[in-house]
């Protein structure tokens, strides 16, 4: 399979006088080849209190380029991505080591996408480095042990205990 997936971005603040755009709907901020690869397109509806996944590491879904997912209407979700370092990252041995795994998370609303633009990440293995602070910056950033991780798997969770179904777009780019 071949293709290719165009991504356009713009904001736009009106106020005080002024008009400020960023980006624009014109020209892509980004195209890219997906050439022996797939683009998967699909919704999840996720009643209040549940969880679904929407990317789980494994044949024939092993890596992406690019994770987006909007609600539709009104809604929101928490999305939680879990991360580990793979067997051998420069081998392209992408099978997961589960030494650093460690979930990381966003919420979303229904006024902007959740988007991942890559299935890379930094991961250590120690849990106080992996969430801690070193003067005022991640930890992260800085230590030693910090290491090219790659995200594993991706869920949604619909928060609300009362209100309707969450309704999740979803699009993945995926590699070979």
């Amino acid at each position: 399979m071949s293709g290719e997936l165009s991504l356009y971005h713009a904001a736009i603040h009106r106020g005080n006088g002024r008009t400020t755009p960023v980006g624009e709907m014109i020209r892509p901020i980004a195209e890219l080849a997906l050439a022996g690869s797939e683009a998967r397109s699909f919704t999840l509806r996720i009643e209040p209190g549940e969880y679904k996944r929407a990317f789980v590491y494994g044949a024939p879904h092993k890596r992406f380029g690019y994770l987006e997912a909007r609600i539709i209407g009104d809604g929101f979700a928490h999305a939680f991505w879990l991360v580990d370092k793979p067997t051998d990252f420069e081998d392209e041995d992408w099978t997961p080591l589960g030494t650093h795994e460690r979930w990381r998370q966003a919420s979303m609303s229904c006024q902007i996408p959740f988007i991942l633009s890559t299935d890379h990440a930094l991961v250590h293995p120690t849990i106080a480095t992996d969430a801690g602070d070193s003067g005022g910056l991640p930890a992260l950033m800085s230590d030693v042990g910090t290491v090219d991780g790659k995200v594993y798997e991706v869920l949604f969770r619909n928060p609300s205990t009362a209100t309707a179904a969450a309704v999740i777009e979803c699009l993945i780019a995926e590699w070979d």
